[in-house]
């Protein structure tokens, strides 16, 4: 639709001007030859007798279609321009219809999932018997359940390689180790390590606050630390810490969510939600250590 109005966009420039000497005449006639032959045909009335009034009548013709001519020149020109911002209004208001109803619907999703991921953390308190309570593993997995499941309507996840994993800090080692993977079937599995400061799982760990990027390959601060094959892999990222339910409350994990597509992340809508997952995976990390 686009490419076919700037071809027609093209076509009235060029005939608007070809016609803009013909317009331009036309005006000219407009303005000065009219009043200046309606002049001349009053002042000499008397030697023109029976032609008066068909001059008069000639230059009132010629006025008429001077009109026309300036009329047809400008308005085939003025009404695709009108058409033209109104197709682009159009579709700038469709563009903000649909933005507008991912946004609605992935706060509904967001709400299901984080409701269901809270009866987890329920479900897990309520089970008093330390042999029938599920490893941490196994509570994060379920938890981050319908993350994964409806990553469609939560982050508009496609075609892209998607990535979820729960990072569990070892102080011992001092350390960032994978507790929780779910990946896509065609990024390779190598499941590494990453001390703190390295690497975007490293970098949200001693930021202590969710991080963002839009395309790490641009970032100064996460691209030192990608790989080739990462940058095929991981390229829009949305990370944020799980602290610890203490007192001095520092972080003992990271959960991150990666793509395989710039722009996967709007900020604004999942920076909330990564933050209310990330507290619900701290309460299961505290529950765990019960």
């Amino acid at each position: 639709m686009t490419s076919s109005i700037s071809e027609i966009e093209r076509y009235f420039r060029q005939l608007a001007r070809r016609r803009q000497w013909i317009s331009l005449i036309a005006a000219t006639y407009l303005r000065l030859g009219f009043p200046a032959l309606l002049a001349l045909a009053i002042l000499y009335r008397e030697e023109l007798s029976d032609a008066f009034w068909p001059v008069i009548a000639a230059t009132s013709l010629a006025q008429i279609l001077s009109v026309l001519v300036r009329a047809a020149t400008g308005k085939s020109e003025y009404a695709f321009f009108e058409y033209r911002d109104l197709e682009r209004e159009h579709e700038e208001l469709e563009s903000r219809h649909e933005a507008e109803k991912y946004r609605s619907r992935a706060a509904v999703y967001s709400v299901q999932a984080l409701r269901y991921a809270s009866q987890v953390v329920v479900d897990a308190m309520e089970t008093t018997n330390e042999g029938e309570r599920e490893n941490l593993e196994q509570l994060v997995r379920e938890a981050l359940f319908p993350v994964v499941e409806f990553r469609s309507e939560l982050f508009g996840f496609t075609e892209e390689r998607y990535n979820f994993a729960v990072y569990q800090h070892d102080p011992e080692l001092n350390a960032l180790h994978v507790l929780y993977r779910d990946v896509h079937r065609d990024i390779p599995r190598q499941d590494r390590e990453w001390k703190p400061g390295f690497g975007h799982v490293g970098f949200c760990f001693i930021r202590e606050e969710a991080v963002f990027s839009s395309d790490v390959r641009e970032s100064e601060e996460l691209s030192d630390d990608q790989s080739e094959t990462d940058d095929d892999h991981y390229v829009s990222i949305a990370a944020a810490p799980i602290f610890a339910l203490d007192e001095e409350a520092n972080p003992r994990g990271v959960l991150v969510i990666t793509s395989s597509a710039p722009d996967q992340f709007e900020k604004a809508i999942h920076r909330p939600f990564l933050i209310a997952i990330a507290n619900v995976l701290a309460l299961l990390f505290h529950i765990a250590d019960e």
